[in-house]
């Protein structure tokens, strides 16, 4: 009886550094309730967390055992708490029915985006805490998300265009012969919703069926852990993709697809110090061939993911692809697209927070076509 229920809503779904969280704390009451007082609590982490297992044997080589040992890391960004209602000496009493009280809280600058995953965390709260007079609290804990704002027009290698080139040898030791691939973009950092034109060059002399040619964009996370020890690790997903093929024995191939970049965190510039989130843009062309120790041909180039667009972005898109179209006319009539130019996007994040998210300790404590070659 007395206290029924506490519930947090806030005014915007996404927040950016230097705004101010704005929300609500809703109080249900089926009788008149004393308390104390009834505070926020906002704060801002990171985590990081693992288990590393191992076996090991006693000094009579006899016994072994598994022993377990927990890896961690934690970072603050900003936690504040202060009254809502009360808070000062003595009780105060609310009447039986629904009561609101506001709150608001202006978040730091040069924050991370939000972010969540099985070995870590970037994550925002803001708990309500309803104090009893007999010492026995009631909390509710919310999350919101906080969206780094990453300026694309800021950072001159989004501008860049990137063109790679890799040749690699296949066949069998007295019959060996080259796949030469050649990838490029106008520009070297996108937005979600915008896509992104890849150029695509094929000279095969190998005389070996290249069955599959798959282009990906990759979400690579690396996870920091300081105790016991500093450590890391590094987790890569598949966030878009489209594949073509196959293309014939011999013969030169040009192709343009193009892939859309779906809901993404921006790529970290610093902002953590234990999880690290950037983006690379992988070609693969697969062969198959049993005496083929190694099966494709694989060209990765990073890329950024930004939160505000490059201004003059059509412009430089359709620019850098009559470039192209002059590099293909001038190598018509054989394959050399020239040497490789790398954009150097240095790996220093867009997703839901998860109420129900996993619980770290605290640092105390296809679309397919054939390629038909020219």
């Amino acid at each position: 009886m007395g206290l029924q229920e506490l519930k947090i809503i806030f005014d915007n779904p996404i927040y950016y550094p230097g705004e101010t969280v704005k929300g609500k704390l809703f109080i249900f009451l089926d009788t008149p309730q004393k308390y104390r007082g009834i505070r926020i609590q906002i704060k801002g982490v990171a985590q990081t967390f693992w288990r590393v297992t191992k076996k090991e044997t006693d000094n009579s080589l006899r016994h072994t055992a598994k022993k377990s040992t927990e890896s961690f890391a934690h970072e603050e960004y900003f936690s504040r708490r202060f009254y809502i209602a009360g808070g000062h000496a003595g009780e105060t009493e609310l009447p039986s029915g629904e009561h609101v009280r506001p709150f608001e809280y202006k978040l730091p600058q040069n924050l991370p985006s939000s972010f969540e995953s099985e070995f870590g965390s970037i994550r925002y709260t803001a708990k309500a805490i309803f104090g009893f007079p007999w010492g026995f609290n009631q909390e509710i804990e919310h999350a919101f998300k906080v969206v780094s704002n990453c300026d694309l027009n800021r950072d001159p290698r989004a501008k860049k265009p990137v063109m790679v080139e890799k040749c690699k040898a296949f066949g069998c030791y007295c019959t060996l012969s080259t796949i030469t691939a050649n990838l490029s973009i106008p520009l070297g950092g996108y937005v979600p919703g915008q896509s992104i034109p890849v150029n695509v060059d094929l000279e095969n002399k190998s005389g070996i069926k290249i069955s599959n040619v798959k282009l990906t964009l990759h979400k690579n996370v690396i996870y920091r852990v300081k105790k016991p020890r500093a450590d890391e690790k590094t987790k890569s997903f598949i966030e878009a993709e489209i594949s073509k093929g196959p293309m014939e024995y011999k013969g030169m191939i040009s192709y343009k697809q193009v892939l859309k970049v779906p809901d993404l965190q921006p790529s970290t510039l610093n902002t953590c110090g234990i999880i690290t989130i950037n983006y690379t843009l992988k070609l693969e062309a697969d062969v198959k061939r049993w005496c083929c120790r190694r099966r494709s041909l694989k060209i990765i180039t990073p890329i950024l993911i930004g939160t505000v667009p490059i201004a003059n972005y059509q412009s430089l898109v359709a620019s850098g692809q009559q470039n192209d179209r002059i590099r293909r006319k001038v190598n018509s009539e054989g394959f050399s697209p020239g040497a490789a130019v790398y954009c150097t996007a240095a790996p220093p994040t867009y997703q839901e927070p998860i109420l129900r998210a996993r619980k770290y300790p605290e640092e105390n404590a296809s679309e397919t076509s054939p390629l038909i070659p020219k």
